[in-house]
């Protein structure tokens, strides 16, 4: 019994030390510059200011206030629609590979973007795209899908283009997720659909999507997590240069720490933005807790 403690102990601790040292000991030092008028990294002249920069950010008219509501409110559209891409691809590229339409070989195919750097895949994109010699645009220019190229940088360009990216690069890493759901399905009630005369689509809304609850859990709090930690892509879309459509949380806390030098609004904005999701995801993570102890 000791023994076993000991090796549950051995096998989290790695887990939990970074856990600890990269999220709970920053949140620790970050607290108190909430409070202070801090400027730069280095300034070691702050001073106290109670609820300041949460009274500029929620309250006070100003860029501050544009730059938190504009971010949120980009963030939340772009979370929407990355979230209908979790199952547009992850799903049905698992559903696939469950009714064994695909091999292993797929799943490494899928899985492959998830090698590749996040900023370097945006710079791909946004050369694919290009106005000029992008291929995708003179592809569909050709086949006359489009009658005029594609501006990623332009609302609808980012709106919609954007989610589609980060789906198919996260589309390996969902398939992972729901794949473990589907395999981990006894066998014996699909069998017993099957003869009992029910349709496709009635097995998976009976059978199987109801023993999928975790996957769903788990999915859903890897997307919202993700969404709202967007930046490589969107620098490479503009958000760095000028392009407001991109313009996301993390774009916000960027400039706000080097380009505005307000480091203490920048942790306030962390904070605001931060402990809602928390919250959020602590939530579907106890409601996963309750359908598991309610299937025992």
């Amino acid at each position: 019994m000791i023994n076993d403690t000991l090796l549950d102990v051995a096998l989290v601790s790695p887990q939990l030390l970074l856990y600890l040292l990269f999220l709970i000991v920053p949140l620790f030092i970050g607290l108190p510059i909430v409070f202070t008028n801090m400027r730069g990294l280095a300034d070691h002249h702050r001073t106290f200011v109670g609820l300041a920069n949460f009274f500029k950010l929620l309250i006070r008219p100003g860029y501050e206030r544009d730059i938190l509501y504009n971010s949120i409110f980009r963030n939340t559209i772009f979370f929407i629609l990355n979230y209908l891409t979790v199952y547009l691809f992850g799903l049905s590229f698992a559903l696939l590979m469950y009714a064994g339409r695909f091999g292993h070989g797929f799943f490494t195919i899928i899985y492959l973007p998830m090698m590749v750097s996040q900023l370097a895949i945006g710079y791909i994109i946004t050369m694919l795209f290009s106005k000029s010699t992008g291929s995708l645009n003179l592809l569909f220019l050709k086949l006359d899908l489009i009658s005029q190229p594609i501006n990623l940088q332009s609302s609808t360009g980012s709106t919609w283009i954007l989610p589609l990216i980060v789906g198919w690069e996260f589309a390996g890493y969902n398939l992972a997720i729901f794949l473990s759901g589907l395999y981990s399905i006894p066998n014996e009630t699909v069998e017993a659909s099957i003869i009992d005369g029910t349709s496709y689509v009635q097995r998976l809304r009976y059978v199987i999507f109801p023993q999928m609850k975790d996957s769903f859990v788990i999915a859903t709090v890897m997307c919202v997590a993700g969404s709202y930690q967007i930046f490589d892509q969107a620098v490479a879309l503009g958000g760095l240069g000028g392009n407001k459509n991109v313009e996301f949380v993390a774009i916000g806390l960027w400039k706000f720490m080097f380009s505005h030098e307000a480091v203490g609004t920048a942790m306030t904005m962390t904070f605001i933005v931060g402990i809602p999701l928390f919250i959020f995801a602590l939530f579907l993570t106890k409601r996963q807790k309750k359908m598991i102890e309610r299937g025992r």
